[in-house]
């Protein structure tokens, strides 16, 4: 069984004096391992860093120093890429096997989690596991060396991991708890956060640690890189988009401010609306009222958080995933779950500016009759420019291929999205015309994009009970010739008079849409004035797409 211990490892000083750690990673990490003299709770603190300052090193330094057979320490609210990066740090750090343990949903056994437990070491638990353990007794408590926090700007009041820290701090009155963040944009506005964070954590010590702190930028100021930064602007539709989501974000926010006035939002505003936690901080300061807000209410947060997204979207997402995206949020707002007109949609969608939302990112993807436009992100053509450069100067430099030097190119992305088109660009780049090097996947997301229209269209049809074709989805190749055999297509002697009719008035309806501009979103285009769509031009244009 685990025994409680905080007894730091004899080879502390030893880890301390690797090279692998800066002089500021040392000074934090001293601060948050108290000598063996010194009371337990002088390294409780929460940690704040800026992004890249390494904050893994640190975490995974503090978990070998505290490691050991009698030892059980828990970290909470890592993700899964966290904990493989962590593990493999620790594995360098010469922590033997198990080293990290991780424990979750699959692990169904609840004798074996016990069993874990009890063995100590450390551990990788998610929240909802934790708390359901200590609440059935299943891991002592008591016998918790300490807790180890990531992503502490998550711990609110009404979260999961401050009903943990509770339950431990009641239980376990001599253990450690160190919490680290490296979203310092979250607790940017007011204090706040802050103090709602530090109150749920129940810890009494914070360090600020910005790129510009002095020691920080001392240490990383001795070896600077060559950085040769390239800016790349916005196509034309990307920066009409962007300046309409704007619009509507500052129209939300005023219409929010305008309906609850009881509630202060001095620092609500356009400048701190550009932090990624800013609605997080809108329904969080509605938290204590939110049981007597109206619904419009509760849209405009739910809204504040859409528009907020949309504008990285625009920024990350390609040109179709992006118009997909927009055309989800339409369905969304326009149709109830049982398939009529939804009552509460969001205001910002009668906007005149979302108008240019829509119809900028519909054209960036194709124009009328589904000619293709497919236009890529810039960042991909500066991409190619810049890896081109490189080629040309790794084949004039005279430099010894067989030598040490691999000329190994690193491209590092945000998310694993980005990453995996990135790869699919590299793949088809030669392939594609020098000024569109992702041609090759645009005409890939179009394919599907074209799918699931049809999709839609179909499913559209089957709730009416309209007959419709049976065939795949549509491909660039077939739809003129799908299009052509349909407007040629003429009622047999053979049919009733009824069948005649029906099929003139279908042919009626349909020539009177190609003279409107095949739809309403279509019509608004070409008169330059457009109309939000609604469920009916919605459903209609699946259709449409669907019978290609």
């Amino acid at each position: 069984m685990a025994t409680s211990t905080h007894k730091c490892s004899s080879t502390t000083q030893e880890l301390l004096d690797r090279p692998y750690l800066l002089p500021f990673h040392r000074s934090i990490i001293r601060s948050l391992v108290p000598k063996d003299d010194d009371p337990v709770e002088e390294g409780d603190a929460l940690i704040i860093l800026a992004r890249g300052l390494g904050l893994r090193r640190i975490v995974s330094t503090i978990l070998r120093i505290y490691d050991g057979p009698k030892n059980l320490v828990v970290l909470v609210n890592a993700s899964q890429d966290e904990e493989t990066g962590i593990g493999e740090e620790l594995t360098t750090l010469g922590v033997k096997r198990p080293g990290l343990r991780v424990i979750h949903h699959e692990m169904s056994s609840k004798q074996s989690r016990q069993e874990i437990y009890l063995s100590g070491g450390i551990l990788s638990v998610t929240s909802r596991i934790l708390v359901v353990d200590m609440l059935s007794k299943r891991i002592p408590t008591d016998l918790i060396t300490g807790l180890v926090v990531l992503h502490a700007e998550k711990v609110s009041p009404t979260s999961v991991e401050a009903f943990i820290f509770r339950i431990y701090r009641q239980e376990n009155k001599v253990s450690f708890l160190k919490a680290f963040s490296d979203d310092p944009e979250y607790f940017a506005i007011g204090l706040g956060p802050l103090q709602t964070v530090m109150s749920q954590l129940q810890v009494r010590k914070v360090e600020l640690w910005p790129r510009f702190h002095k020691q920080a930028n001392k240490d990383l100021g001795q070896r600077k890189a060559d950085v040769i930064e390239l800016h790349q602007p916005l196509s034309r539709s990307m920066r009409n988009i962007q300046t309409a989501i704007v619009e509507c974000l500052d129209a939300t926010l005023s219409e929010l401010k305008r309906s609850n006035p009881s509630v202060e939002m001095e620092e609500f505003s356009m400048e701190n609306a550009i932090f990624r936690a800013f609605d997080v901080m809108v329904r969080k300061r509605l938290d204590p009222v939110w049981h007597r807000v109206s619904p419009k209410t509760k849209q405009l947060v739910g809204d504040l958080t859409t528009l907020r997204g949309l504008l990285n979207y625009l920024l990350t997402y390609d040109a179709v995933t992006f118009n997909s995206f927009l055309e989800t949020i339409l369905a969304s707002n326009t149709t109830s779950l049982t398939g009529g007109t939804r009552q509460n949609q969001s205001p910002w969608l009668f906007m005149d500016s979302s108008n240019v939302i829509f119809t900028e990112a519909k054209r960036r993807v194709y124009y009328f009759d589904v000619v293709p436009v497919l236009e890529e992100l810039p960042k991909w053509s500066l991409l190619k420019e810049v890896l081109d450069e490189i080629e040309q100067e790794i084949h004039f430099t005279a430099t010894d291929l067989c030598g040490p030097t691999n000329n190994t190119i690193l491209i590092m992305t945000e998310s694993d999205r980005t990453c995996s088109q990135v790869r699919e660009i590299l793949s088809s780049m030669d392939e594609c015309p020098k000024e569109a090097p992702g041609r090759h996947l645009m005409e890939h997301l179009l394919g599907d994009y074209l799918y699931w229209k049809s999709s839609l269209g179909k499913m559209d049809a089957n709730l009416k009970g309209k007959p419709m074709s049976s065939s795949s989805g549509p491909t660039l190749n077939h739809i003129q010739e799908d299009r052509t055999s349909s407007e040629s297509s003429e009622p047999t002697e053979n049919q009733n008079e009824a069948l005649k009719r029906k099929a003139s008035m279908q042919r009626g309806q349909q020539k009177r849409r190609r003279q409107r501009g095949g739809s309403v979103g279509w019509a608004a285009a070409a008169r330059k004035s457009t109309v939000v769509a609604g469920p009916q031009a919605f459903e209609e244009e699946n259709a449409e797409i669907s019978g290609l």
